[in-house]
């Protein structure tokens, strides 16, 4: 996206932030104007990690705080203003420190080493599937085998037997449930980015605005996963009463 594109594309976000709050919530014209918001506002967003000299580091919680910066863009976009002859380097600084991702970025080296632990996509390479990647499922001193357990957190995913999974359902998106996206990222490459989960492109794939998925993504589905997740790696007696349920 060259200088004119990008220009243009962050004007009719904040023109259209205006437009929004000037309409009456629930007409027909508001939800045209939000519908029109929501597409020029996901297009910026993709855009934003593309952006040269933007912050960025290899460090695994990188995306985690690259999102949090990305959600507080769409809620401050109307508080932009270019200071720069380039609206790229101006747009790159306001994010870079006025929305502080450069010191999210050195903070993430301050934070010192984390405590050895067995991810859930660790166990899951053991079963031949594709990692998931970015849901912090951790396990210190697991009671059994690795591959015992992925194959059990599989197995759950798989089948649901208790419709936690199908029920974690995002509201006026009935086909977006956590054991869709859960199964999407273990099955398909494209859905990862730098091995991580790539919650922007799962976005467009369940067609949801990429903001309302992936506060979704943050408050139900990986709580969720992470939750299911622990309790079929820490206790082998849960899981042998869930395979009593299951089995009838």
């Amino acid at each position: 996206m060259n200088e004119g594109q990008l220009r243009e594309l962050i004007t009719q976000v904040q023109m259209l932030k205006i437009e929004v709050a000037q309409q009456q919530e629930g007409s027909l014209e508001w939800e045209q104007t939000t519908k029109s918001l929501r597409k020029a506002l996901d297009r910026l967003l993709l855009e934003i990690p593309r952006l040269p000299r933007l912050a960025k580091c290899n460090h695994q919680e990188y995306e985690e705080v690259l999102d949090d910066t990305l959600i507080e863009v769409a809620s401050r976009i109307d508080e932009f203003q270019p200071q720069h002859d380039s609206i790229t380097r101006s747009f790159v600084a306001w994010i870079n420190y006025r929305l502080r991702l450069h010191y999210r970025v050195i903070e993430l080296y301050a934070q010192g080493r984390q405590p050895p632990a067995i991810s859930l996509e660790q166990l899951l390479i053991n079963k031949g599937s594709q990692p998931l990647r970015n849901t912090k499922f951790t396990y210190l001193d697991p009671p059994e085998p690795e591959a015992s357990i992925a194959k059990r957190i599989w197995e759950y995913i798989d089948q649901d037997p208790e419709g936690k999974l199908r029920n974690c359902i995002l509201r006026r998106y009935p086909d977006c449930n956590a054991q869709a996206v859960a199964k999407i990222l273990y099955s398909s490459n494209f859905y990862k980015a730098n091995g991580q989960a790539n919650l922007k492109v799962l976005a467009q794939h369940f067609d949801i605005p990429y903001k309302t998925f992936y506060s979704y993504w943050k408050k139900h589905c990986q709580p969720l996963l992470s939750e299911i997740a622990r309790k079929l790696g820490n206790s082998k007696e849960d899981c042998n009463e869930q395979h009593r349920n299951t089995n009838g």
